[in-house]
C-alpha cells in the first residue's frame, strides 16, 4: 500500500530541474519551464501581459526585475491554455509551437531539413538570439540555419543586423506591437533604406493610409546618422554597415557593456527610442527619442485624434468626440482614434471651432466663390460628406471624410505663417454642439447680444485693466521670481525663465568660474536650494537640438558628475543649472599653497618624467607614505592618456589593464601641454595655472 502512495505522490510534483540553454531534436520545452542562456543574461519561455490571459513565446532579459521582452515567436497567434500548448525543435529541426491534441500550428521558423543524418539543436545565447544550427555526420562544424536575430519583433539587440540580404532572402526590420500588451504587429516599422542608402526610415500604416515615411535617420556619414546627433555622445563602439548589390545592414555594439543591457525599441506610439537599463533607479533610462516630438509621427493619434505635445498623454479627442477603443488608450495605442459620441444627421448638423489654432491636415478642397465664414459653414452643410472646413479670411477649405494629424499649436506657434495655425471647424450632431460651451450654433442674434456685452463690458474695465497691468509689471520687476515648471516627458529636469535666472543669481553677481562655453555664477532656488548657474555664450544651436541634448546630460547621472537640475532656454539667452558644490573646484585642491605647491610639482615633475623624480608630487600631508613605484606607474599612465595625438593615448581597457600591473607602461613623451605650462608657471610664478584649467 505504501509504494502506490509514494509513486502517487511523486507523479504530482515537479522535481526542480537544471536550467538548459538548447533544445535536441525532437525535445519539447515544457509550457512551465524555461530555457536560460548559458551566462544567464536571456530566458527563454511562455508569459503572459496584464489580464488578457493570452501567452506567447517570447525572449526576455533574466537579471532585470522588470519583465522586459525583446522578442516573440507567435506575435499574431496567441496560447490561451499553454498547458496544452508545446514548443519544441521537431525531428526536421524546425522551431514548432503546436497546441494539443489536435498539434494546430501556431509558428514555425520554417527552416526544416528532410535530408539526414544530421546533428541539428536550437540554442538560447547570452546575446538574446535563439540560433539553430546544424552538423553533418561528415564534418564537425556547425552552420547556422535560423536565428531570431533576422526576425526582431519591436526591440534591436546589440550584435544583431539590422537590413536586408537578398541572396539569403533575409529582411530585418522593426515593427511596434499593438499596444503595450499586445505584441502583435502595430501601425509602425523602421525599415532600412530598399534603395541601398545608407539610413533608417520609420513608416505608419495609421490612419487608414499608404505606407508612409514621417521620419528618416539620415545618412550615415562614417560616425553618425546625420539627423541622430546624440551619437556623438559615445553610446557605442561603431555601426559596422555592409553594402554591395544584395546587401544592406547595420549592426552596433554598446561602448561600455558593463554599463547594464540597452537597446533600441520602436515604441506603440511610433517613437524610436534608446534606453539603458539601470539597477540602481530600478527602471529602463531614456537616452533619446527618435522623432522627438511624438507629434511628428505620422497617424498617431489616429482620425481625429488632436495631438498636442504640451500635454499628457500627447493625443487628445476634440470635444464632441471619444476614443474609438478606450482599452487601447489606455495601452497607449492611440492610432485608432476618436469617434463621435452621436452620430451625423445631415440636415440637422451643426459646426464646432475648435478652442486652438491647429496645424492643418492634408487633403482638403477649395470651395469657389465663397465669400465670408457663413459662406462656407452653409456651403459644407449642403455636402453631407463634408466633415470640416476653415475659412482664413480669403478662401474657404472643406475636407471630407476622417481626418488624420491634427496637430494643436502653442500660442507661440500659432504666429508661424508655415506652420498654417487657424481656427477649425469640426461638424458634429447639432446635440453634441449645443452641449459645447465652445459651440458656435448659437442663434446670429444671439451671438450678437453676447459679443455686445462683453464690448460693454471691456469698455467698462479698460481703465482698470490697463492700470492693474502696469502696475503688475512694475510689482514683477521688483519683486518679480520669475517661472519654474517641470518639463513634459524630460525627466526630472526643470525649465526657468530668465527671469527667475536673474532672480536666483541676484543678477548674475556672484560669479565661481568660467570657461570657453560660459560663465558660472552661483544662486539661489525660490526653495533655498544652492545652485551653480552656467551661463552659455555663442551657442549657434537651434531649439530643438538644444534641448535634446540637454535631456541627454539630464538622464546622465553618477556619484561623480555634478547633477544638472535643469535649463533655460529664451531665445538666444540659454543657461544650464546645476547642482552647487561647496567644497568648490578640483583645481582649488590640485593647485592651492597649502598642499605644498601641487601645480609647481606637477610641471617640473613634468619636465623631469625621465629623471624619475615622483616623490615630489605626493601631498605633504600623507607624509611620504606611498608605494613609489605606484606613483610612478600611475604618474606614466596620466601622461599617455594627455599625449597629443589621440592615436598614441590608450584605450580605457588598456589603463585598467596597467592600474591592476597586468600591462607593462612604457616611458611616454613629455606632453606638450605640460612644456607650455611650465613655460608660463616659469614666466609667471604659476600664477596663470588657473586660466588653463578653468574648465
Amino acid at each position: 500500500m505504501l509504494i502506490p502512495l509514494l509513486l502517487l505522490l511523486f507523479s504530482s510534483l515537479q522535481l526542480p530541474t537544471t536550467a538548459i540553454d538548447t533544445l535536441a531534436l525532437g525535445q519539447a520545452l515544457p509550457w512551465n519551464e524555461t530555457l536560460v542562456s548559458k551566462g544567464g543574461e536571456f530566458e527563454l519561455g511562455f508569459f503572459s501581459l496584464g489580464n488578457s490571459g493570452k501567452h506567447y513565446v517570447g525572449i526576455w532579459y533574466k537579471k532585470i526585475s522588470k519583465q522586459t521582452v525583446v522578442w516573440v515567436a507567435n506575435r499574431e497567434h496567441p496560447v490561451v491554455k499553454p498547458s496544452t500548448s508545446r514548443f519544441m525543435l521537431s525531428i526536421h529541426g524546425e522551431l514548432l509551437l503546436l497546441t494539443t491534441p489536435s498539434d494546430t500550428l501556431l509558428w514555425s521558423s520554417n527552416a526544416s531539413s528532410r535530408s539526414p543524418p544530421s546533428t541539428t539543436v536550437a540554442t538560447l545565447q547570452d546575446d538574446g538570439n535563439l540560433v539553430v544550427r546544424r552538423s553533418n555526420a561528415t564534418s564537425s562544424s556547425a552552420y547556422l540555419v535560423w536565428q531570431s536575430f533576422d526576425h526582431p519583433t519591436d526591440t534591436w539587440l546589440p550584435g544583431a543586423r539590422l537590413g536586408y540580404n537578398r541572396g539569403a532572402g533575409v529582411h530585418s526590420f522593426l515593427t511596434s506591437w499593438s499596444d503595450a500588451e499586445n505584441p502583435a504587429p502595430g501601425a509602425f516599422t523602421m525599415e532600412i533604406d530598399a534603395r541601398g542608402q545608407p539610413k533608417f526610415d520609420l513608416f505608419s500604416d495609421a490612419g487608414g493610409g499608404e505606407h508612409r515615411q514621417y521620419w528618416t535617420t539620415g545618412l550615415w556619414d562614417g560616425e553618425i546618422f546625420v539627423n541622430v546627433p546624440e551619437m556623438r555622445s559615445g553610446y557605442f563602439a561603431g555601426f559596422p554597415y555592409a553594402r554591395n548589390g544584395t546587401v544592406n545592414f547595420f549592426s552596433y555594439h554598446d561602448r561600455i557593456p558593463m554599463m547594464g543591457a540597452g537597446n533600441f525599441m520602436l515604441d506603440v506610439n511610433g517613437q524610436m527610442r534608446r534606453r539603458q537599463w539601470s539597477d540602481m533607479a530600478g527602471k529602463w533610462i531614456l537616452f533619446c527619442s527618435e522623432p522627438h516630438d511624438a507629434c511628428d509621427v505620422h497617424g498617431s493619434c489616429g482620425p481625429f485624434g488632436l495631438c498636442s505635445n504640451t500635454t499628457s498623454p500627447a493625443c487628445q479627442c476634440p470635444a464632441g468626440f471619444a476614443p474609438r477603443s478606450e482599452q487601447e488608450w489606455k495601452l497607449r495605442n492611440t492610432a485608432s482614434g476618436c469617434e463621435r459620441r452621436t452620430l451625423l444627421d445631415c440636415t440637422k448638423d451643426r459646426f464646432m471651432q475648435l478652442p486652438n489654432p491647429v496645424q492643418l491636415p492634408n487633403g482638403s478642397s477649395e470651395a469657389a466663390g465663397v465669400r465670408g465664414d457663413r459662406d462656407c459653414e452653409r456651403t459644407c452643410l449642403k455636402d453631407c460628406s463634408c466633415t470640416a472646413y476653415v475659412y482664413d479670411g480669403t478662401k474657404c477649405s472643406m475636407w471630407k471624410g476622417e481626418l488624420v494629424n491634427l496637430r494643436a499649436l502653442s500660442t507661440d506657434q500659432g504666429g508661424d505663417p508655415g506652420l498654417a495655425g487657424v481656427l477649425l471647424h469640426l461638424r458634429l450632431a447639432r446635440s453634441e454642439v449645443a452641449a459645447s460651451s465652445s459651440s458656435p450654433g448659437h442663434s446670429w442674434k444671439k451671438s450678437m447680444v453676447i459679443l455686445g456685452s462683453v464690448v460693454a463690458a471691456v469698455v467698462v474695465l479698460l481703465a482698470s485693466l490697463v492700470i492693474g497691468v502696469a502696475a503688475a509689471v512694475m510689482l514683477r520687476r521688483r519683486r518679480g521670481k520669475g517661472k519654474v515648471t517641470a518639463v513634459q516627458g524630460q525627466g526630472s529636469l526643470l525649465l526657468f525663465d530668465y527671469l527667475a535666472m536673474r532672480t536666483a543669481t541676484r543678477n548674475f553677481s556672484e560669479k565661481l568660474g568660467g570657461g570657453s562655453f560660459g560663465t558660472v555664477y552661483k544662486g539661489v532656488l525660490p526653495d533655498a536650494t544652492p545652485v551653480a548657474v552656467k551661463k552659455l555664450d555663442g551657442l549657434r544651436q537651434g531649439e530643438k537640438q538644444f534641448r535634446a541634448e540637454v535631456v541627454t546630460l539630464g538622464v546622465i547621472q553618477h556619484v561623480n558628475l555634478v547633477r544638472l537640475r535643469g535649463f533655460c532656454s529664451e531665445g538666444n539667452k540659454r543657461a544650464l543649472v546645476y547642482d552647487y558644490m561647496a567644497n568648490g573646484s578640483l583645481d582649488s585642491y590640485l593647485f592651492k599653497s597649502g598642499s605644498g605647491g601641487s601645480a609647481a610639482k606637477v610641471l617640473s615633475w613634468g619636465q623631469s618624467l625621465h629623471e624619475g623624480d615622483v616623490v615630489g608630487l605626493l601631498d605633504e600631508r600623507l607624509a611620504k607614505e606611498a608605494d613609489v613605484k605606484e606613483m610612478e606607474r600611475l604618474c606614466r599612465i596620466a601622461c599617455w592618456c594627455i599625449q597629443d595625438e589621440e592615436a598614441d593615448r590608450p584605450t580605457m581597457g588598456l589603463v585598467v589593464q596597467q592600474l591592476e600591473g597586468v600591462a607593462d607602461v612604457g616611458l611616454p613623451p613629455v606632453p606638450s601641454r605640460l612644456h607650455m605650462l611650465a613655460k608660463v608657471n616659469a614666466g609667471a610664478g604659476g600664477g596663470e595655472q588657473d586660466e588653463f584649467y578653468s574648465e
